[in-house]
């Protein structure tokens, strides 16, 4: 559980925009786009790597193309509405709500991680219940409420929180820590991921006064939703090859910010080929410059789905969906811009069933 909570403080970490290899602002719009009812973000978590390059502040560049994906937690956007109340209303002025699975208690749960847009992106919290009874309700309550960006943010922009967490279960306190959190946006530049990807950054250097102990921490954001958050062992390091301190190194796969169910009711698992295959070049000058593609794929029955992209080496370039869907069929449109030109394969996972196929990039 400790460890899911220090996820979901770090969820938003990935919002952002950037003009390419130019400082990056983040604004308001930015994040109304990421939290698009919707929008699955998943994370992924490197337990065994314990040394990372962090660059330099000003124009940097950092190569993460090493990173394991030993474990992955995908969260989606809701809307309030589908928030049970019981939750809902112990965060009142929330603006958006992300929901993930989790276990606690020995017992599966839903977990709803809050955020309030009020001119600066604020985290009041999250709240869980357990998918049996529902009765079992914790939460972790920021108050104040801790400020997690300040909007408009570009390179320079520094802010500072202070904020108590009190974790609960049904209304009794089981812990509560203090926090006071100085960010300073620092560096921006390319970041190359597992697979070969590479997307530009920002990174943001937190110092962190945890119970009277500083922890300090590098994220790396791109405008997509890729980041990477790194936590140092040595409190005063800010460049150079560092030894990461912690339980894993977590990072995200870009956003996936177009899946759509089209109501009919399959009789069989499938995946479809994908449209246009190629994605060239010609087919990006009708889908206004972008180099995409819809993957179409159907589930007859609810299941925990997984699609995912390969290079021709076997390494994942790109998660497209994770988490449990309806009985249904299903369009995923995917953008692969920052892939080059060659043989991919994307591979469904559902129900104990295991599709793959082939896709090509002609740039």
């Amino acid at each position: 559980m400790k460890a899911y909570v220090q996820r979901c403080f770090f969820l938003c970490a990935s919002l952002g925009a950037l003009t390419a290899h130019g400082q990056i602002t983040i604004t308001s719009a930015d994040v109304t786009s990421q939290f698009a009812v919707g929008n699955t973000l998943t994370y992924r978590f490197d337990t065994l790597t314990t040394s990372v390059n962090i660059g330099a502040p000003g124009a940097s560049s950092w190569n993460f193309s090493f990173l394991r994906s030993d474990s992955v937690q995908a969260l989606t956007s809701v809307a309030l509405s589908s928030v049970p109340s019981s939750i809902r209303n112990q965060f009142p002025g929330t603006s958006y709500a992300m929901r993930a699975s989790l276990t606690f208690q020995g017992l599966s749960g839903t977990a709803y991680q809050f955020f309030t847009l009020s001119g600066d992106l604020l985290n009041p919290g999250f709240g869980a219940r357990d998918n049996g009874t529902g009765f079992l309700i914790l939460t972790s309550k920021n108050n104040p409420t801790e400020l997690f960006y300040k909007l408009p943010s570009t390179l320079g922009t520094l802010w500072r929180t202070t904020f108590t967490t009190t974790l609960a279960l049904n209304g009794s306190a089981l812990s509560t820590t203090t926090h006071d959190a100085t960010y300073v946006v620092d560096a921006y530049g390319p970041m190359t991921f597992p697979g070969g990807a590479v997307h530009e950054a920002l990174r943001i250097r937190k110092t962190d006064i945890i119970n009277g102990t500083p922890v300090r921490s590098f994220i790396f954001l791109a405008r997509n939703a890729a980041s990477v958050i790194i936590t140092a062992c040595d409190t005063n390091v800010i460049s150079g090859t560092i030894t990461h301190c912690g339980s894993n190194i977590q990072w995200s796969s870009p956003i996936n910010t177009d899946v759509q169910a089209s109501g009919d009711l399959p009789s069989g698992f499938a995946l479809e080929q994908n449209y246009p295959n190629p994605i060239s070049a010609q087919s990006a000058s009708s889908s206004g410059g972008s180099l995409s593609t819809t993957i179409r794929f159907s589930v007859p029955q609810a299941s925990v789905v997984s699609l995912k992209v390969f290079n021709a080496l076997g390494q994942e370039v790109a998660q497209l969906v994770a988490g449990e869907h309806a009985t249904g069929a299903y369009a995923v449109r995917w953008n692969a811009n920052e892939l080059a030109s060659g043989v991919y394969y994307y591979r469904l996972t559902a129900g104990g069933v295991v599709q793959t196929k082939r896709m090509v990039v002609v740039r």
